[in-house]
């Protein structure tokens, strides 16, 4: 009575197994005329996901998360190329494809970037040939407005705001940033640097206004030519 029991629960046992395979392979079959396409790493071995997949140029489908695509209709004159833009395009045929086993590999695309030198000098240059946009407030200009003090010189430019609590100073701010963040040249000279506080420095302008022939206002981050404080 217990071998017939046992063989009864093998039995049962055994049958559940097939129903539970074959019901994974009708979930897992193919249909008949399309190929399922895996693309992996050359460098990792793991899937690749979002790869574009064009057939003659024509776009067809992205991989999933498992860098698996179905592709459907394929003939042996067809190109399938495969992009994405971490790695180098690659391309193939139908025959390609049926050796590979539908499986293809795709090596990291390193983008090498040669060396950009970037050069600036002080040299004299008309403004019109000059990509910054410069404005300039001539002396002639200043002696035609009643100017107590080189800020209120610098105030005739409508993008350069001044702040000001005594007659005999002022502190330009550009675009918002003033003091250490806008630089200053007498000549070619600084004026200001860094040990300036963030805020604005009344003191910063005690230049006498008649012993400037000109200003020049430049608009814009200048950096690359007066170093890391002309942000203005």
């Amino acid at each position: 009575m217990f071998i017939v029991v046992a063989m009864s629960k093998i039995r049962t046992l055994l049958l559940l197994i097939l129903i539970t395979y074959a019901t994974t392979l009708s979930a897992t079959e193919i249909p008949h005329g399309q190929f399922r396409v895996t693309v992996i790493s050359k460098n990792s071995g793991q899937p690749i996901e979002g790869v574009s997949i064009t057939v003659n140029n024509n776009y067809i489908a992205t991989t999933g998360p498992l860098g698996r695509v179905l592709l459907s209709g394929l003939n042996e004159g067809d190109v399938v190329s495969f992009f994405h833009t971490s790695y180098a395009p690659r391309h193939y045929n139908f025959k390609q494809l049926q050796r590979a086993n539908f499986e293809v590999g795709l090596y990291e695309s390193v983008l090498n970037i040669q060396e950009v030198v970037i050069k600036a000098n002080r040299m004299e240059a008309d403004f019109k040939h000059n990509p910054q946009e410069i404005r300039t407030i001539s002396a002639k200009r200043m002696s035609s407005q009643f100017i107590a003090n080189s800020a209120d010189a610098l105030s005739l430019d409508p993008n350069v705001f001044i702040q000001k609590s005594q007659s005999g100073g002022g502190s330009p701010m550009i675009r918002g940033m003033s003091t250490s963040r806008v630089l200053i040249l007498i000549d070619g000279m600084r004026l200001n640097n860094a040990i300036f506080r963030a805020g604005n420095v009344h003191n910063v302008i005690s230049l006498d206004p008649l012993s400037i022939s000109d200003m020049e206002v430049s608009l814009g981050p200048t950096s690359v030519l007066h170093g890391s404080y002309a942000l203005g």
